[in-house]
């Protein structure tokens, strides 16, 4: 989806990610026209840059994005289509700070490793005890190191959100076939925030089959609650069990696209848009009060 960049901009990038190029993944890409053209909004175009809106965690001042937008600009022979400078200027920052991906994740996104909480903190998956759900190692302490290391350089505060690794691969919920891309349960840090409200991921399922592992997940989950109502201390955190988004390679951030200032939508044009299959997962929103920050526009 397009980029805010200020009150009254948004940038519309390319979409054309090569991890939704396979067919099993045809029924859940956003076409972005379908759902801004018809809503009188500001947005420049930027076609020539290809680039995911969940790689992007804008802040006021900054963003932080992985380096997979540069691998993602290269022309045919060689040569980087993109650079610090011209992300600062399209984006409106002062300053653009970029963090490798996250191990395992083939979206390459920021936003499953990291979320301004405001502009002097950032909220980061912690790589301190990211491990698979087992207790295995997963990520190393230098792959840490590196990560926080360069939000640090950037002068921000870094504050650990859970996060546990899990080894299920993604599948298409419809005909059960299975890719080797890695889902997304175990990740807190995709919340969604519509103004006063934080919709926290959880994964415990009665009738799960993690077998004994199923008292690590519980566990994992009401640590997540903790922490986020220690950080959000003025907001209503509410849990929100996303293990079947998760399945599907992205949590809550991944399905929402949030806006600065309300806008008046009319929910049966998403209605008339959203395939079949996935309507009943489709969140239609609308509208809060004027000056709630920032409000939920579309997700599906």
């Amino acid at each position: 989806m397009p980029v805010q960049v200020n009150k009254d901009k948004f940038v519309r990038f390319k979409y054309d990610p090569k991890y939704l190029r396979g067919k099993i993944y045809d029924k859940i890409r956003t076409k972005q026209s379908e759902v801004i053209d018809p809503f009188p909004m500001n947005v420049e175009d930027r076609m020539d840059i290809l680039l995911d809106g969940g790689n992007v965690i804008k802040g006021l001042r900054n963003a932080i994005l992985t380096d997979k937008v540069f691998r993602d600009n290269v022309s045919d022979n060689g040569e980087m289509l993109l650079d610090s400078e011209n992300l600062k200027n399209i984006l409106e920052v002062e300053d653009v700070i970029i963090i490798p991906p996250e191990k395992g994740d083939y979206t390459g996104h920021a936003d499953g490793l990291v979320r301004f909480l405001h502009d002097e903190a950032v909220l980061v998956s912690s790589h301190t005890g990211k491990q698979n759900v087992d207790g295995s190692e997963y990520v190393t302490q230098s792959d840490a190191q590196k990560l926080y290391g360069i939000l640090a350089c950037a002068g921000l505060d870094i504050l650990q959100v859970p996060y546990f690794f899990s080894d299920r691969k993604y599948r298409d919920p419809e005909s059960d076939s299975k890719s080797e891309d890695y889902t997304a349960i175990g990740n807190y840090v995709n919340y969604m925030q519509i103004g006063d409200k934080v919709f926290v991921p959880q994964y415990y399922r009665e009738n799960d089959d993690l077998g004994a592992k199923k008292n690590i997940v519980e566990r994992m989950d009401k640590e997540a609650i903790r922490v986020f109502k220690k950080h959000f201390r003025e907001e209503t955190v509410i849990p929100v069990n996303s293990y079947d988004i998760a399945l599907r390679g992205g949590v809550l951030n991944c399905i929402t696209w949030n806006v600065f200032e309300p806008v008046i939508i009319d929910p049966d044009h998403f209605r008339a848009i959203a395939r079949e299959e996935y309507a009943e997962d489709t969140i239609y929103i609308v509208k809060k009060e004027p000056g709630t920050n920032p409000d939920l526009l579309y997700a599906v």
